[in-house]
């Protein structure tokens, strides 16, 4: 297990929901969306560090599959009021349309979290409050330069409530592991590479959150950059319940649960796993019983 601790784990901690058997939905707590395929950084703790490993695409996601995954999400029982995650593979403010899609999905969300996470180099003080005004929570800012971002960026960010921004620190080495919780990415990161053979632990990230990618196909999770896993399905075919509930993410459930990861791409991957989601993972243990 990493020795560093992400300076956010405890802001992610706060935000988890419950989960219950009886409303298997209530078990998707978390979306993440992959805006983009276009990042203007190669880190060393990302597949994108080789070319030949992950190459940097123009790909964007559309307004037309924004507003389907708000009003997939809008259609669950109750309406969705989980977090909505903006990152993904890419720098999210390549999208030149990813203003517009912050507000779809709060015209349709009211009341669901949502952040948005970036590198800050496109951050003007003016698209700062863009994102704010029009549905974002909070700002996760990340840092890979050093110190002296710091005060540039409290600077931007003056007058805004400390409570919708976070700067993190991954300028700190690989001493610090670059502030993050580091992952090889089922086996595509260069500097931690895929495992010599599968972990024998649980992993709940299956459980409590949904990876939609640029083009609205449903991933297993947000640590298959190589997209090997076994999961089909796109938001604008299907409901986020067929999605979520679907025989083939069963399938990868029920291994997890006997905390087998024996199949692709958790065959390769050295995610911790359990940081976050076992209400989800405890309510799906019962539900499949």
């Amino acid at each position: 297990m990493a020795s560093f601790v992400d300076p956010i784990f405890h802001h992610r901690k706060s935000l988890e929901s419950d989960a219950d058997a009886s409303n298997i939905l209530s078990t998707l707590t978390v979306i993440e969306l992959n805006p983009t395929e276009l990042c203007n950084r190669t880190c060393v703790f990302c597949p994108r560090a080789d070319p030949q490993v992950y190459k940097n695409r123009k790909r964007f996601m559309s307004l037309a599959t924004a507003e389907r995954i708000a009003e997939g999400l809008a259609e669950i029982n109750f309406g969705y009021r989980g977090q909505i995650s903006v990152s993904g593979f890419g720098e999210p403010l390549l999208n030149d349309d990813i203003v517009e899609i912050i507000a779809k999905l709060r015209r349709h969300l009211p009341g669901v979290y949502i952040e948005l996470i970036c590198n800050g180099d496109f951050l003007s003080v003016e698209l700062i409050r863009s994102l704010l005004n029009r549905g974002v929570n909070t700002i996760l800012v990340n840092l890979y330069d050093g110190a002296h971002q710091i005060a540039d960026f409290e600077e931007r960010f003056r007058g805004i409530p400390p409570a919708r921004y976070i700067l993190r620190h991954h300028y700190l080495g690989a001493e610090d592991s670059y502030g993050l919780t580091l992952n090889n990415r089922t086996g595509l990161v260069g500097i931690r590479g895929p495992l010599a053979k599968p972990a024998e632990r649980a992993c709940y990230v299956p459980f409590y959150k949904m990876m939609i990618d640029w083009n609205g196909n449903h991933l297993l999770c947000f640590n298959d950059w190589g997209r090997r896993a076994s999961v089909a399905g796109n938001v604008n075919e299907q409901s986020i319940r067929e999605l979520w509930l679907s025989p083939s993410m069963e399938a990868y459930r029920r291994e997890l649960l006997e905390e087998r990861r024996s199949l692709t791409p958790c065959n390769t991957c050295d995610v911790i796993g359990t940081l976050h989601g076992k209400a989800s993972y405890d309510a799906f243990k019962e539900y499949y019983e």
